[in-house]
């Protein structure tokens, strides 16, 4: 009776049963589906975009499908997130310039930012976990950021820029808290490890449970103290460097396994701080990210590992860009589902020249990703800065 009663309200509202949020319950919260389904019309959701399973939808596989996307009938070559990232270093300090960054982005139709608040030991945000280890408490940036997104009505994440980099250079603060509790990588623990360094950057630990509960507890905090923050982001610095003995002595399959169980437990302690909350994760593309960083990211989406993957397709020319995600979306499952293609527009050496840019984000129409991320804001907000084309939104 109270299903019928329901059905009732929505219809005479004017809404169908697959239009219904109550209908799409199943198909928007199954981990194994991310969290972008919605239930729709048999017909309305091409196939390599829909899950048949009848548990999904009210209706089941009769009359409506579960769709990874938001499309409507007939809508193709659309896409839901245009975005950008935000540094430390811009726009990002206080109020004043956080709003000019923003409304610039938002009259350029960007509709997400991530917001950098994890770098070399600082915290850009107020966190008990991170303030009791040694970080650097550098000021609440993120409150101002959040107000203002929610202000212009842009979705806002924040950035963990820094990952499992615990500092560039020497030992700061946090980075030698994080070495007396064993939390860092070392090139000779049987020695007492002087070494902490690849490169010139020392690493959290991912196969130590104090490392990895250090991070989920810091993005816990996050979630639950900005109850206005649309989700966080980690990205390629999220790694398991084979520069330490420890770490390319071990088989690859460990090494994958180590870094996707310490992510699924951030997806947790942040699920269990707030259940609406996204996850998002910004790799290189695959074959990097494999080797490099350990971080097989392949079926993260199929998995419902994170909810978002962010690539960095970072090249200069449409010709490479297009060859690098063709050769990654060959190999990863449902990508429409939460597919965001990050695109270069400044980097170390030239630009991307304008018209490459613009065909990068028609290739993301085309195959139907889920969006694209823009590298990085200061390009879109600045004077001699990129101008995009009215994005198509589904």
């Amino acid at each position: 009776m109270l299903l019928l009663l329901l059905t009732t309200i929505a219809l005479s509202a004017g809404l169908t049963a697959s239009q219904d949020l109550r209908y799409d319950v199943g198909c928007k919260n199954s981990y194994a589906l991310g969290a972008y389904g919605k239930c729709l019309t048999l017909g309305c959701c091409s196939g390599s975009g829909q899950d048949s399973s009848p548990a999904l939808c009210t209706a089941g596989g009769a009359t409506e499908t579960c769709c990874y996307r938001d499309d409507a009938c007939g809508s193709v070559n659309c896409i839901n997130v245009a975005a950008t990232w935000v540094s430390r270093y811009a726009y990002s300090a206080d109020y004043n310039s956080v709003y000019t960054g923003f409304t610039t982005l938002r009259q350029k139709g960007i509709n997400r930012v991530y917001f950098n608040i994890w770098a070399d030991g600082n915290l850009y945000a107020n966190s008990a976990t991170a303030q009791a280890n040694g970080v650097t408490m550098a000021g609440d940036r993120l409150a101002t950021a959040v107000s203002v997104a929610k202000e212009l009505g842009l979705e806002i994440y924040a950035w963990l820029e820094y990952g499992t980099q615990a500092c560039y250079g020497s030992l700061n603060g946090f980075a030698t808290t994080a070495a007396s509790k064993g939390w860092l990588l070392c090139h000779d623990p049987s020695s007492g490890c002087t070494d902490y360094f690849a490169g010139s950057y020392a690493y959290l630990d991912l196969g130590n449970s104090g490392a990895v509960d250090f991070l989920k507890n810091m993005v816990a905090d996050i979630v639950r103290g900005y109850p206005g923050l649309d989700g966080f982001q980690f990205d390629d610095h999220f790694s398991l460097p084979n520069d330490f003995a420890s770490v390319s002595s071990m088989a690859q399959s460990t090494r994958y396994s180590i870094t996707r169980n310490a992510m699924i437990s951030i997806r947790d302690a942040a699920q269990a701080a707030r259940s609406s909350v996204h996850i998002s994760f910004a790799p290189s593309p695959l074959d990097f990210a494999r080797s490099n960083h350990n971080v097989d990211w392949a079926n993260y989406l199929y998995d419902g590992v994170v909810m978002e993957v962010v690539p960095q397709y970072y090249r200069t020319t449409y010709s490479s860009f297009k060859t690098t995600l063709d050769a990654d979306l060959a190999r990863v499952s449902r990508y429409q589902n939460g597919l965001v293609a990050a695109i270069r527009l400044s980097g170390s050496g030239a630009d991307t020249p304008w018209a490459d840019v613009n065909s990068m984000l028609e290739y993301c129409y085309t195959v139907k990703l889920r969006g694209a991320s823009f590298w990085f804001a200061d390009d879109i907000i600045s004077d001699a800065s990129w101008n995009p084309p009215a994005f198509r939104f589904c």
